[in-house]
């Protein structure tokens, strides 16, 4: 609805032209609403299933590659793992003789000490197993 000067509401009195052969607009006409487009097929059926990837002579290759990212990921919770079990131990020896905060001091260095000896032992012995299986592939 519209609104005049006089303050008086007026309806608006809209009627579509079906003749679209007219280029003049008379006042209160509009055009015929276009014809709907085909809707495409990515909106209809919406977007295609992911397909898995086959491997079919990579299949060797990446069960190596998943055996040493185990191993790696093994190496690196064993470090994290002895630094705990030895900081419990160190609380426990707390609770026990009442020394705190001497004991769970002493099992976190311990732990780290312990824990990084056996990081680098095993890192060092997974990079070792790395350059021995790169050098049996190439010729």
């Amino acid at each position: 609805m519209s609104s005049n000067r006089s303050g008086r509401y007026l309806r608006a009195r809209t009627t579509y032209d079906t003749d679209a052969s007219s280029s003049l607009l008379s006042p209160g006409t509009l055009p015929a609403p276009p014809h709907p487009v085909p809707m495409p097929d990515l909106v209809r059926e919406g977007p295609p299933e992911p397909q898995r990837p086959t491997y079919t002579a990579n299949t060797g290759q990446i069960a190596d590659l998943r055996s040493r990212l185990v191993r790696l990921y093994a190496i690196g919770t064993d470090f994290v793992l002895t630094a705990l079990v030895c900081a419990g131990l160190g609380w426990a020896i707390d609770w026990f003789f009442r020394t705190a905060p001497w004991g769970l001091v002493g099992g976190i260095a311990i732990g780290v000490l312990l824990g990084g000896y056996r990081f680098i032992r095993e890192g060092l012995a997974a990079n070792r197993r790395a350059v021995d299986d790169l050098r049996k592939r190439r010729p």
